[in-house]
């Protein structure tokens, strides 16, 4: 099932959290257990402020502790994605997107300045596929594909014509990558999480503290809820209230809260 936990104040987040988790991990023998769960924060400096906490509140209460697993949001595709090919780095994806510029003809069109059959030179490949390569990595964590987003913007007809041939570029990856072998982390992360495709482990339970979540990792932790991961989302009170709304997931609205 999916919950909503509001953490009292008077404490830090990571604390609180902590408070949290401490008492619901399952006790055995004077330690508490929590090989089975799962615990996203916002970042690296949060989890280790929550590791800290745990530990010491265990041992304030006379336990020993065994850790859960704590990720940040860009760790939990890793984690939860079964790789159906080795996955290429950010320069072996840069270099892909450089080739995939040479095998696509109808890219011409995102070189504006080049005249009817000039090529572009190292200089511009370069510079076009990095920012080629960040565009499709944050459509990745929006769940959509470049021609999804191309789709939906609603263009004029020159902007059509580039989001066309971005699409194509995409596509013109994906051949490239699987003749290769290899995969993408981002676009294998976005369609594991349409698909549900996730192996949550021996994780069974899941607390979660992210105030902003990207629909990448909403859709993620609702793929690892389908497979039977208790998932509690977690906000933090104001007094005796929580200060604005939240989504429907139990996550902060975040224009009310900004």
């Amino acid at each position: 099932g999916w919950s909503v936990q509001v953490l009292p104040p008077g404490h830090s987040l990571p604390r609180a959290l902590a408070e949290l988790v401490l008492a619901e991990l399952p006790a055995r023998a004077g330690i508490a257990d929590g090989s089975g769960v799962l615990v996203v924060v916002p970042a690296a400096r949060a989890r280790r402020s929550f590791e800290r906490h745990l530990s010491g509140l265990a041992r304030e209460r006379g336990r020993a502790a065994i850790a859960p697993v704590t990720l940040t949001p860009g760790e939990l595709a890793s984690r939860f994605v079964v790789p159906r090919a080795p996955r290429l780095g950010a320069l072996g994806i840069r270099a892909s997107w450089r080739a995939a510029l040479r095998a696509c003809p109808g890219a011409s069109v995102l070189f504006p300045h080049l005249a009817p059959g000039e090529e572009p030179d190292d200089a511009a490949a370069e510079a076009l596929a990095a920012r080629v390569m960040a565009l499709h990595r944050d459509a990745s964590s929006a769940g959509l594909t470049l021609a999804e987003v191309g789709g939906r913007m609603g263009a004029q007809d020159s902007a059509r014509a580039r989001w066309a041939a971005l699409a194509a570029l995409e596509a013109a990856l994906a051949r490239l990558l699987g003749d290769a072998g290899v995969a993408d982390p981002a676009s294998e992360a976005c369609a594991a999480a349409r698909a549900g495709d996730v192996r949550p482990g021996s994780i069974e339970r899941a607390f979660v503290l992210m105030a902003d979540p990207e629909p990448l990792h909403r859709a993620l932790l609702g793929a690892l809820e389908a497979k039977g991961v208790r998932v509690t989302v977690t906000a933090h009170a104001a007094g005796d209230a929580i200060p604005a709304p939240l989504d429907d997931l139990g996550f902060p609205d975040h224009a009310a809260w900004s």
